[in-house]
């Protein structure tokens, strides 16, 4: 791998135009300069054209389906296009700090072993306005950068969601070639929801180390319009996340081999018993309450409770089922706001 490799930056985006210019500016305007820039037009009705047209750089490159396809589509019609040696997939509502692409690159140049590398996350609003930090790392990481796959896995299945910001995401072409693109059957989800980006996280890391830059190099957009926010307020089965590491946990080798700690598998089974409470009280905002109450009742164990560790969060966790169960059981109306904030 050559000292300044191109970096190619891939932008997939549907309807964003609201976002995009300065998404598009915040990636123009990186320290690192050796870019070609794909933005990847899934079919937008908006003005995304005219606003990548509004740009005179010569690194962009404009790519428009003729038809709008799943989101995962568009994201390796953006791989399959780059000719760069390094390959990032950043969001076309998000705003990227000046230094991501060099220090990303110099991360790789610097660990030949790692196959992708990460940064951690701000959050901002609609308005652009900052709203709090995003992921945390696991505190059993310490202050290590580089996670093999046994580590990662433990802690995502230890951690109630990943904590690998997916717009932050850069790896090596060869990599790539190495263990294939995004799955695109939809087996993790569709566009809303998917989980087809852990999956590849968790396939590169089979057979390399993950890196994860501790700063904030991205501010991340939150918006009650974004694929995220709508799958996960009215999803009514089993997260996308809980279903790739189940898969892993019964099919993979890399994973069979690892001693798993009994702190980590109760954590997770009492992750998965938390994801049932957060689906009922989606189907209670839906009006199926004797769904709901059907599925709490079937989900509770004394087990889960018991082998799960004793934490704080737990515990709340524990009581926040109790409450909502006695909601569907007594048929109570009120505070539904209330909890959808907590719960969410």
């Amino acid at each position: 791998m050559v000292n300044n490799p191109l970096v190619s930056v891939c932008v997939p985006t549907y309807n964003d135009s609201n976002y995009l210019k300065k998404s598009l500016e915040s990636i123009i305007n990186q320290t690192y300069k050796d870019l070609e820039i794909i933005v990847c037009d899934n079919a937008s009705t908006d003005n995304t054209k005219e606003i990548v047209d509004s740009f005179k750089d010569e690194r962009i490159k404009y790519y428009k389906s003729s038809k709008t396809t799943s989101c995962i589509t568009n994201w390796n019609f953006g791989l399959k296009m780059a000719k760069g040696e390094c390959i990032a997939i950043y969001h076309s509502d998000d705003i990227y700090e000046p230094q991501i692409i060099e220090k990303e690159v110099n991360f790789l140049l610097s660990n030949l072993r790692v196959g992708a590398v990460f940064s951690l996350d701000k959050l901002i609003n609609e308005k652009d306005i900052f709203i709090g930090n995003g992921v945390e790392l696991p505190k059993n990481i310490g202050n290590s950068a580089i996670l093999d796959f046994s580590v990662l896995f433990q802690e995502l299945l230890y951690k109630s969601g990943s904590f690998l910001v997916t717009p932050t995401f850069m790896t090596k072409r060869n990599v790539i070639d190495n263990v294939g693109l995004f799955d695109e059957t939809l087996k993790y989800g569709d566009s809303d929801g998917s989980g087809s980006d852990m999956a590849l996280w968790l396939k590169i890391a089979e057979k390399y180390s993950i890196g994860i830059l501790k700063e904030r190099l991205i501010r991340r957009r939150i918006s009650r319009s974004r694929g995220t926010y709508r799958y996960e307020s009215t999803r009514i089965s089993r997260a996308n996340h809980f279903v790739i590491l189940d898969e892993y946990l019964n099919s993979s080798l890399e994973a069979k081999n690892i001693q798993l700690k009994k702190s980590v598998l109760g954590q997770y089974e009492f992750n998965k018993f938390w994801d049932d409470v957060k689906i009922s009280f989606n189907l209670i905002k839906q009006r199926k309450q004797n769904e709901a109450r059907s599925l709490l009742l079937k989900s509770f164990s004394w087990h889960k409770l018991l082998s799960s560790p004793k934490t704080i969060k737990n515990l709340s966790k524990s009581f926040m089922f109790g409450f909502l169960l006695l909601f569907t059981l007594f048929n109570v109306k009120k505070q539904i706001n209330a909890l959808n904030l907590w719960l969410m």
